[in-house]
């Protein structure tokens, strides 16, 4: 696994581009994917990431890991139809739907534009917490089809998958899914960056500064809550955070004590103007 820091979009393009320079030249037909975190935690899904925390505390529960996952999609089959506009035709889409609406899965979400996955970097972090973008090289083997026939709790290792069209955020969001194989033995599931055929294909892109900047070059480029959130609720977010990001008044630093003293001439006379 490969890490690297940066300060500037221009930076993490760049990173992108020598990526996708190595694939090209290699004639390699792999994909990169990308991932955004706000806080600098292992590539682990949502329902590993619960129990897990749960674990250290000593808390005990009922029902393994693996039992529960599947009581809780079938809780949610049960009560989610009348909220429905199309029912899922396989438990890989109710996977999807369920992710997209926020429970806890054996799914973690990957995008395949590099600028979308710096804006999921983007909201605020407590302490010295770091934003991480995550950047996954995959060969075609590793990528399966969900069909009816395959059993996405049935799977043998941990793969890669373009989920069926369930929502209309996920075609602005250009949304994939690792989707993470349980050891039963252990009752848990590997991060991604401590899986021996994913560690290699993985680099962690570090970001060194505030990300304020970087967030108006992609609002400059259409990437933004409301072109990723096609809902009035993402329109919203946006408008609360454009009127954060394009009302601050810039104030440029002098650069010495010569170009200080010509600062302070020139407000002088702004003053003083007719």
């Amino acid at each position: 696994m490969k890490i690297e820091h940066i300060e500037k979009i221009s930076e993490y393009l760049g990173i992108v581009e020598s990526i996708s320079a190595d694939i090209r030249h290699s004639n390699s037909d792999d994909l990169l994917l990308f991932r955004g975190q706000n806080v600098d935690e292992p590539l682990l899904p949502k329902i590993a990431r619960e129990y897990e925390d749960t674990k250290v505390y000593g808390n005990p529960y009922l029902y393994d890991l693996f039992t529960y996952e599947g009581m809780m999609l079938e809780d949610f089959k049960r009560r989610s139809r009348p909220n429905l506009t199309k029912e899922p035709i396989s438990d890989w889409d109710w996977l999807t739907v369920a992710q997209h609406h926020g429970m806890h899965t054996r799914l973690l979400d990957w995008t395949e534009n590099p600028l979308v996955g710096l804006f999921f970097a983007r909201d605020p972090v407590m302490g010295n917490q770091h934003r991480v973008i995550w950047i996954l090289r995959i060969g075609r083997k590793e990528i399966i089809t969900p069909t009816k026939k395959t059993n996405p709790f049935g799977i043998s290792r941990t793969q890669v998958f373009m989920p069926n069209i369930v929502s209309t955020r996920l075609v602005p969001q250009a949304g994939w899914f690792t989707i993470h194989k349980h050891n039963s033995k252990k009752d848990k599931f590997i991060a991604l960056e401590n899986n021996t055929k994913f560690k290699k294909l993985l680099t962690k892109v570090i970001v060194n500064k505030n990300i304020t900047d970087m967030m108006k070059h992609l609002d400059l480029c259409g990437i933004n809550s409301a072109s990723l959130f096609a809902d009035l609720d993402g329109l919203c977010k946006h408008i609360n955070v454009k009127k954060v990001l394009h009302n601050r008044y810039f104030v440029r630093m002098p650069e010495s004590k010569k170009s200080k003293k010509a600062l302070k001439r020139d407000e002088a006379k702004s003053r003083h103007a007719p």
